[in-house]
């Protein structure tokens, strides 16, 4: 868990240190498309295992089109999966390129910056509730020879798998989606780590605090850090 952990909160980190996260959204755009395409579009040799359909249905509305998809015999012997990734891979980046062209290049690295941060969150919140409840429960199953503490730890890691592939895909999916109104910038709380000079010198991390503006919810991560919810962090204590 903790290995876990760190790795939420070094993509976190890259948010709150307003660190441009383009590069890693186009890799998470790109991720979602080679896996969804490999989960319908199993073979490349076998394009009657194909489910065109299924790939049309999944992207629609952010990225397929209706008339997708809907090869003649003799153009599925001409194409691969790998053809059809990077026809979906060339779209999402032009969409993505026309938004930033629409809305300007600060507003859209704003955006995703605000994007990535939200999904982050929500999902590792969830994340950590079902982990919880991995753990009360374990001990409950009957695993044979199996040691419970393994059992956890195996099933512990495909969730994580699964919630970062849910993070990649949504994160893509609002991206390419997003509207907003003409001069509307996103508006994100000022959340970037403050720094105290120390006795040598040298800049000191200090806690974040916030105003009563920026109150933390109960079930928002601790903005201390320790990566475990507010209500189970420092506002254990709150009535």
């Amino acid at each position: 868990m903790n290995r876990q952990r760190e790795l939420i909160y070094s993509q976190r980190d890259k948010v709150l240190d307003g660190e441009n996260v383009r590069d890693s959204i186009v890799g998470m755009i790109k991720e979602t498309i080679e896996a969804t395409c490999k989960t319908y579009l199993s073979s490349d040799d076998q394009h009657d295992t194909w489910n065109l359909d299924g790939l049309r249905d999944f992207f629609a509305g952010w990225l397929s089109k209706e008339d997708d998809f809907r090869y003649t015999e003799q153009e599925l012997e001409d194409i691969d999966r790998a053809d059809v990734v990077q026809l979906l891979y060339d779209r999402a980046m032009e969409i993505y390129d026309n938004k930033e062209k629409q809305y300007g290049e600060n507003i859209i690295r704003e955006v995703e910056r605000v994007v990535l941060l939200k999904t982050v969150d929500r999902y590792w919140m969830d994340h950590i509730d079902n982990m919880d409840e991995l753990r009360k429960g374990i001990h409950l199953r009957a695993y044979g020879q199996k040691d419970p503490v393994v059992m956890y730890r195996i099933e512990g890691f495909d969730m994580f798998d699964q919630m970062i592939a849910a993070i990649r895909e949504d994160t893509a999916r609002l991206m390419l989606t997003v509207q907003l109104r003409t001069q509307e910038e996103p508006k994100r709380e000022q959340i970037a780590k403050p720094t105290s000079t120390s006795a040598d010198g040298t800049e000191a991390k200090r806690p974040v605090r916030k105003t009563a503006s920026q109150k933390v919810g109960r079930n928002d991560p601790c903005p201390c850090g320790s990566g475990k919810k507010y209500k189970k962090c420092c506002g254990a204590n709150e009535d």
